[in-house]
């Protein structure tokens, strides 16, 4: 255990197993990483960041649970690229296939992204936010949330990024058809791209976490 190892501290709000629900890895069971605070606060985030919500852990207790993973990993939050840096990428880099670091997109990470480019999947979310520049050449995959109001032109700069685009509609505590209606309205819509798709939070529908 070196140095690094024990005062490299991340706020880690829940670390744990299951099926990935959205995007490009839908389906696949997947170890996530939940990252503690965010820059921004949306209202219909479904992941509540509270002010004591969370366990501070070294890089060498995350190793620990590193060790007993060698599957897909989804680094979420909160923000996690607030907190993901490069030691912590060189030993998950080591122990899986993939790893998938969802993002709102507006902060510039702590570590060369062309580095590991070849083992990160980065599904950026927007949320009406400038995407920092820095970022953008390494976006594998847009995940735009829908609600009833969405118009077409909000998604138009996304899908003519040629990236792949998820379109996701927002779900409460219940299914709201509106939202699902308008989604599938807009996957119709776009479908000549190719790069446009459903993306319906399958954990919930199967009743995972």
């Amino acid at each position: 255990m070196n140095t690094t190892e024990i005062i490299k501290i991340y706020k880690i709000q829940e670390i744990f197993e299951s099926i990935q629900g959205e995007g490009k890895y839908s389906g696949y069971l997947a170890t996530f990483i939940r990252f503690h605070g965010c820059n921004l606060s949306c209202s219909f985030c479904d992941t509540p960041q509270g002010k004591n919500d969370y366990k501070e852990l070294s890089l060498w207790s995350l190793r620990q649970v590193i060790k007993k993973a060698d599957q897909l990993y989804v680094l979420t939050g909160g923000e996690p690229l607030l907190q993901v840096d490069t030691e912590l990428l060189e030993n998950l880099y080591t122990n899986c296939r993939k790893i998938v670091i969802e993002t709102n997109g507006t902060i510039k990470s702590k570590f060369n992204l062309e580095r590991f480019q070849n083992c990160l999947w980065i599904t950026c979310s927007p949320k009406n936010k400038e995407i920092d520049s820095s970022l953008i050449p390494f976006i594998d995959e847009y995940k735009i949330l829908v609600d009833k109001d969405t118009k077409k032109e909000e998604i138009e700069s996304y899908i003519n990024t040629l990236k792949m685009v998820s379109l996701q509609p927002i779900i409460d505590h219940v299914w709201d058809s509106e939202n699902l209606e308008r989604a599938v309205e807009l996957v119709s819509t776009n479908y000549r791209n190719g790069n446009a798709h459903l993306s319906l939070q399958i954990h919930k529908i199967i009743g995972v976490k």
